[in-house]
């Protein structure tokens, strides 16, 4: 698929200003997150490797705890457990989270097995961890589960790893992109972006390891990672005292409009970076009070076009102009595409017209509260329709030609089973 084009043709049919600048590409290194994953054939579960996409392959590392995994003598642990996440940590590193129960003698020796197992023989591994989750479902490393209760059993090694060679560190439960290089230029890419100024400050919202806000710290007088899970709240104070980075604090909160209100009455100005948790629309109010609050700029970060065009329209309506876009195709092997949104206030009254319009339309329908909320997309535009062109008897409907790109699905495609058992 061509992703730059499928964006153009987005961009054309729903009217999106702004400038859409280079793409930031990921490569195709198999350096990242794998899952060897029980998957159910027919009336068998069976062992498979999974990664970012089918295009890929797997590095050494996998296929070697695969092949042990496959042994008879770890029959027990095959059949309690659900996945194991081999996630990369510092360079030729990584840590292995194993999501299984307990279930009798025989699944526990099994994994004091494979513990002696890869403390002699598989030295690139530095931790093992279990992990047990209500409601019990495989979950994802790369996208913040919504509803998820971990109890996390350590085996051995460290529950907080380095992040690539970035200075980063994140906890094994924390969500992280599954392919990293695209990843780790992000906050040059940023930087460039919005050309900081002294006095500037900081909010990352939705911050996770607090990865985006930590690599800028340097470059703002002050910077607030937001976040309501206690796993980033782990993440984020490690990095904090492991980095020495004074001028960082982490608020432990929801991202909600009453939060924002309070919070804004701290001086600016502020800029904003907010990475919905995959890719979902922001909740109501939000959007309305940072518009209000001292920001000089916001960062959207998201993946899913629908939700995005009407995000746009709801920034229009609180004063807020998008001035750029930078798309991220950080796993360049998938259909997964994100994209930077770059916003910033309305101070030369370009969105003037338009908010009369959304004035008109709100005292139309009778209700004021329109304005607060934001009218739908169908009542914004009420343009007369459009008659379809008449076609000759005798011929076909033209079909209209160009990539189209509709991304409904925010999920990242991992790839097929490579192996059975």
């Amino acid at each position: 698929m061509d992703k730059k084009a499928a964006l153009l043709r987005w961009q054309s049919e729903h009217q999106i200003p702004g400038k859409i600048q280079s793409f930031l590409t990921g490569s195709h290194d198999p350096t990242g997150d794998w899952c060897l994953r029980n998957v159910l054939h027919g009336r068998q579960h069976r062992l498979d490797i999974l990664g970012p996409s089918e295009q890929i392959n797997p590095p050494e590392i996998v296929d070697k705890i695969y092949d042990y995994l496959i042994q008879e003598h770890q029959y027990y642990l095959r059949k309690s457990m659900l996945q194991m996440w081999i996630r990369a940590t510092a360079p030729g590193e990584y840590a292995l989270l194993l999501q299984a129960q307990i279930r009798g003698a025989g699944t526990g020796h099994a994994i004091k097995l494979l513990e002696n197992h890869l403390t002699r023989n598989v030295p690139e591994v530095v931790a093992l961890h279990r992990v047990e989750t209500k409601p019990w479902y495989p979950f994802r490393t790369d996208l913040p589960p919504k509803s998820m209760k971990y109890d996390l059993k350590p085996i051995f090694g460290p529950e907080i790893l380095p992040l690539g060679d970035t200075g980063h560190f994140f906890h094994i439960l924390e969500w992280v992109p599954q392919l990293r290089n695209g990843y780790f230029k992000l906050p040059e890419l940023l930087l460039g972006a919005i050309h900081p100024m002294p006095g500037d400050r900081l909010l990352e919202l939705h911050c996770g390891s607090g990865f985006l806000g930590c690599q800028m710290a340097k470059y703002f007088e002050e910077v607030v990672c937001v976040d309501a899970r206690g796993i980033s709240k782990l993440s984020v104070l490690h990095n904090i005292k492991a980095r020495r980075l004074t001028n960082v604090q982490y608020l432990q909160e929801s991202v909600d409009a009453e939060f924002l209100a309070t919070f804004f009455k701290k001086k600016g100005p502020w800029t904003v970076i907010l990475n919905p948790q995959a890719g979902e629309s922001l909740p109501t109010g939000i959007i309305r009070n940072i518009a209000a609050g001292p920001v000089g700029r916001v960062i959207h970060i998201g993946s899913n076009l629908d939700v995005l065009e009407a995000e746009i329209r709801r920034y229009r309506r609180a004063g807020m102009l998008l001035r750029k876009m930078i798309p991220l195709d950080l796993n360049p092997t998938s259909n997964r595409l994100e994209i930077a949104l770059f916003f910033a206030p309305d101070r030369e009254g370009v969105l003037k017209m338009g908010s009369e319009a959304v004035k008109k339309a709100a005292e139309a329908e009778n209700d004021p509260e329109h304005i607060l909320r934001g009218l739908p997309a169908a009542r914004m535009r009420r343009k007369p329709p459009v008659k379809p062109a008449e076609t000759p008897r005798g011929e076909a409907p033209k079909k209209p030609v160009g990539p189209r790109f509709v991304q409904k699905d925010t999920r990242s495609p991992i790839g097929g089973r490579k192996k059975r058992v």
